[in-house]
C-alpha cells in the first residue's frame, strides 16, 4: 500500500499592493494610545522640511475631508494659532483625537502617513509589533 502525500503548497506571494493595504488597514485600526506614540516618534524623527510636508498633506487631507481642525484644536487645549505651529506631539493628539472621534477620516489619513518621507518603516512595523507585545 502506497502512503499518502502531502504536497504543500507555497504560499501566494503578498504583492505591494496587498501589503500597502494590510499597513493602511493595521494604522487607520491601531489603538490611539499606540498610535499617538508611533506617530510622535515618526514625526519626531524627521527633518524639519520633511516634517513641513507631512503636516501639510494631512492638514490638507482633514480639510478636504470637512474636519473643522480650529474646533478640533480647541478641545485638545491646543494653543497653537495656525496649523503651522503644530508640534509632533500636537499632531500626533490630532491624529489619536481623529482615530477615536472620526475613524472613517483616518482611512484617509493612513495612507499619507505610510507614504511620507521615512514614515513608512516607522509608522507600519511598530504599530504590529507593539499591538503584539500588548
Amino acid at each position: 500500500m502506497r502512503k499518502s502525500q502531502t504536497r504543500i503548497m507555497p504560499e501566494a506571494p503578498v504583492s505591494a499592493a496587498d501589503k500597502r493595504s494590510r499597513q493602511v488597514l493595521e494604522l487607520a485600526t491601531a489603538e490611539p494610545d499606540l498610535l499617538r506614540d508611533v506617530v510622535h516618534e515618526a514625526l519626531s524623527k524627521l527633518a524639519r522640511e520633511e516634517r513641513r510636508g507631512v503636516h501639510s498633506a494631512l492638514i490638507s487631507a482633514l480639510r478636504r475631508a470637512g474636519v473643522n481642525i480650529g474646533h478640533r484644536l480647541l478641545v485638545l487645549g491646543i494653543p497653537a494659532t495656525t496649523t503651522e505651529e503644530l508640534t509632533a506631539p500636537e499632531m500626533a493628539k490630532l491624529i489619536r483625537y481623529i482615530r477615536i472621534g472620526e475613524p472613517t477620516v483616518m482611512k484617509i489619513l493612513a495612507p499619507i502617513l505610510i507614504d511620507g518621507p521615512g514614515l513608512h518603516y516607522a509608522l507600519a512595523q511598530p504599530v504590529q509589533a507593539k499591538r503584539r507585545a500588548a
